[in-house]
């Protein structure tokens, strides 16, 4: 594991979405990757902040030598999301947004 994080604070979301774009970096992810990368941090660990107000990231990568994969591990204790297929097949029209987070991401 290269670093794991609480998610409370909205604080704490810039800070992962910074370390996610940090990491992808040296990993040797070009510049729209580690944006690609930083995005999905960010909407998943925002939902973790704002739903359920509570949450964990972690940092992992996996092997030795290039081409390595970069994992990131986002917990909470939320209740869980209700709907989860339907907004996974993009169905879910959100009332506080898109709805488009979780299938961008």
């Amino acid at each position: 594991m290269i670093e794991r994080m609480p998610l409370v604070r909205e604080h704490d979301l810039v800070i992962a979405r910074q370390k996610a774009r940090e990491i992808a970096g040296m990993l040797g992810f070009d510049r729209q990757d580690q944006a690609r990368i930083a995005t999905a941090v960010s909407e998943i660990a925002r939902n973790a902040i704002r739903y359920a107000h509570d949450g964990s990231i972690a940092y992992e990568v996996e092997g030795e030598h290039a081409p390595q994969i970069l994992l990131v591990r986002i917990a909470d204790r939320g209740p869980g999301i209700a709907n989860l297929d339907e907004i996974l097949e993009g169905r879910y029209k959100s009332t506080t947004g898109m709805g488009i987070g979780l299938v961008g991401a």
